[in-house]
């Protein structure tokens, strides 16, 4: 366990560019996300402990995977591999959200946030066929973000935000 956390967090894992990028800022960030998801396993392991609560077998698992969908989304260099790392994310949390499967608040909330973010995710998708179509790539890097040539790109660009609003729960059009 320990090689695996020497590796997560070492430069040299991510030196080849798989679509992924890696910085100090990138680090931080990963080692934020990873204390909060240790103080959370904590907080947990001490309901456990006092009998308070019980969850299922594979919830731990899935908060494993919402925690690499959370730490990938950080080094993502294309709009297509932040979209495979929030949909990693949300899929975790759509589980998460509906783990009291008994209570009705749990399963209409689930419902509400797997429409939302399935309507964020073809949103998001639209704006990212807008930027490829007005500058011709995908990638952060290569995508003029301040010079924008068309108009056609700032479109693109504002759904794309406004399903990130929507992906993570901060937009308006909730009901």
């Amino acid at each position: 366990m320990c090689y695996a956390a020497l590796l997560y967090f070492s430069p040299v894992y991510f030196r080849t560019n798989f679509g992924m990028h890696s910085d100090n800022i990138v680090y931080g960030f990963r080692l934020g996300i990873a204390i909060v998801f240790i103080l959370y396993f904590i907080y947990i392991y001490r309901d456990i402990i006092h009998g308070m609560v019980f969850h299922s077998f594979e919830y731990y698992f899935v908060l494993i995977f919402a925690m690499l969908g959370l730490s990938l989304m950080t080094t993502a260099t294309s709009f297509l591999n932040l979209l495979l790392c929030m949909e990693l994310y949300s899929i975790c949390s759509y589980y998460l959200i509906n783990v009291r499967r008994t209570s009705f608040f749990s399963t209409e909330g689930s419902f509400k946030y797997f429409t939302i973010s399935s309507f964020s995710t073809a949103l998001y998708l639209f704006g990212v066929f807008l930027v490829y179509y007005g500058s011709g790539t995908i990638d952060f890097g290569d995508a003029p973000l301040l010079g924008i040539e068309t108009g056609i790109e700032l479109y693109g660009y504002f759904f794309v935000i406004m399903a990130l609003f929507g992906k993570t729960g901060s937009a308006i059009y909730y009901f």
